[in-house]
Formats: structure tokens, sequence, C-alpha cells
């Protein structure tokens, strides 16, 4: 489009366009998604929060193994979202939009891989609609969690 320039440059990432397919249900599907070079979808593992009691009685809390992965958009909080989560005492930098139904909870582990390893403990976990469609993880990024 004409008017664009480098800080307004998008990339179309995935187009499907079918207009003139039906999904048996007489609905037409159209789906656009638009994003920025370096918001491109990254894989995230996914290690589960678990509590246990020791034989003393002194709760340990420690990750499981990253069996679940799941690929998902990062990108940075912005100032309104930090301030509203900062106020609920769960500061968080980082938003990840993933495609369908929540596979992390909050109080998970997401470790990206890609280069440099990457910790992000999450915060909360946000389901629009609760159609499964996508979900949106709120987290920090920890530079102190291996």
């Amino acid at each position: 489009p004409s008017g664009w320039n480098d800080r307004k440059a998008a990339v179309l990432l995935y187009r499907y366009d079918a207009e003139h397919q039906n999904r048996g249900d007489g609905l037409m599907r159209r789906m656009r998604m638009y994003l920025r070079p370096g918001n491109l979808y990254v894989d995230f593992s996914v290690e589960e929060n678990t509590t246990q009691v020791r034989p003393n009685g002194r709760p340990v809390t420690g990750y499981s193994s990253g069996d679940k992965k799941f690929r998902g958009a990062l990108a940075q909080a912005t100032p309104e979202q930090k301030i509203k989560w900062q106020q609920l005492s769960h500061p968080i930098t980082h938003v990840i939009v993933q495609d369908g139904m929540p596979v992390a909870k909050p109080e998970d582990k997401l470790v990206l891989e890609s280069g440099v390893k990457r910790v992000f403990l999450v915060q909360g976990v946000d389901e629009p609609g609760a159609l499964g469609i996508c979900t949106i993880y709120y987290a920090q990024e920890r530079n102190d969690i291996k």
C-alpha cells in the first residue's frame, strides 16, 4: 500500500483466502495475519510447574521436562499491559500468542531455545471467547532461572 515506510512495514506472513470454498456448513472462511519482522512464529517448550511435599513436610516446587511444545508469536508487552499486570502483583514483560487451545497454565515455564536460551514464566493465560481459536500468554522473562 502507498504511504508505508520502514517503520510501518508489515509482512504478510499468511493469507488464506477461501471465498469460494465451503467448509460444509455453508460458511466461508477468510484469514489474514500481518506480523512485523521479528514477530514470526517460534517454538516454545512447556515445563509444567510441579509441587511435592518432602518426607519432613516441606513443599518443593520444580518443573517437569519440556514434553509439551507449541508455536507462538512473541512480542513485548505494551506499557498499558505492564501496568495492568503490575497492579495485579504479576509483572509481565512479554505477550505470546498461540493458535488453538491453551497448552500451558499460569506458573508454568516456557523455554525458547532458538539461538540463546530464553525462559519465560507464565503469569496469566487468556483464551478470548473460549472458542479454542487462539490463546494469549502473559509472561515475564527471567534470566535467573535455568
